[in-house]
């Protein structure tokens, strides 16, 4: 089952030759991939991912740029269209995803802010094309991930949750806390969020709630009706100490 990968140097590199052109048009030939994995069952990688990479395009303008519903709408769509397969399990397969087909999307998504274009950065930061913050900003990945972690196989909607929250609420405080691996904590925390509108501090206190008490329960064997349970007792911590 082969697929291409790149380090995170060989990407390094890359955006480096990039940085120092005169144009952010001119950009450098994909570095030389290494193919890991057998040789049977192949994946046609390059066309799967132009056009996951091109429709992903289509669904940030369909959103009209709104980031968060970009982000929700993307990690369904690129979690379906991705096979089972050993590559999704390798980090420096995506940097390959976002070196050799991301670039287009990377630089609508991820633009130069005003003040980065005043001090003269032209292009995407580096971290969205190598494994920075553990590959969190390669958006690829962590749409795919997003998707894979909110999908319910048994639900009439599978992917009800994966809209939920905003890209900083998954990068930051479900990302970040180690207790929202578990899927079932995970699916609990997302339908509270829905239920409450609950805000970015709001989010941020239940995160710290969630790992203190994490570490008296295994969060792993909780059921749906457990997990929601732990998941209301947390919020009702923050809620009376917003109110105290």
């Amino acid at each position: 089952m082969p697929y291409p990968a790149i380090t995170p140097g060989q990407a390094k590199n890359w955006w480096t030759r990039w940085n120092a052109t005169e144009s952010p048009d001119q950009i450098p030939p994909v570095p030389e991939p290494e193919i890991r994995g057998g040789d049977t069952d192949a994946v046609d990688w390059d066309d799967l991912c132009s056009n996951i990479a091109r429709r992903l395009i289509e669904i940030y303008h369909e959103n009209g740029g709104n980031t968060a519903k970009f982000e929700g709408h993307g990690s369904a769509f690129i979690h379906q269209s991705m096979p089972m397969h050993p590559a999704l399990e390798d980090m420096e397969f995506w940097v390959w995803f976002a070196v050799a087909h991301g670039v287009k999307l990377i630089q609508l998504r991820h633009p130069p802010s005003k003040s980065e274009r005043e001090g003269g950065r032209r292009i995407p930061l580096s971290a969205h094309f190598t494994l920075a913050d553990r590959g969190r900003d390669i958006p690829f990945f962590r749409m795919w991930w997003r998707g894979e972690v909110s999908f319910q196989p048994d639900s009439e909607s599978p992917y009800d949750l994966t809209a939920i929250g905003g890209h900083n609420d998954w990068r930051i405080m479900i990302f970040g806390r180690s207790p929202l691996r578990a899927q079932t904590l995970l699916h609990a925390l997302l339908r509270l969020i829905r239920e409450e509108n609950a805000g970015a501090a709001q989010l941020e206190r239940m995160g710290i709630e969630i790992n203190k008490a994490a570490e008296n329960v295994v969060v792993e064997s909780l059921t749906d009706e457990q997990a929601d349970d732990f998941v209301r007792r947390q919020w009702r911590k923050v809620i009376s100490a917003q109110t105290a």
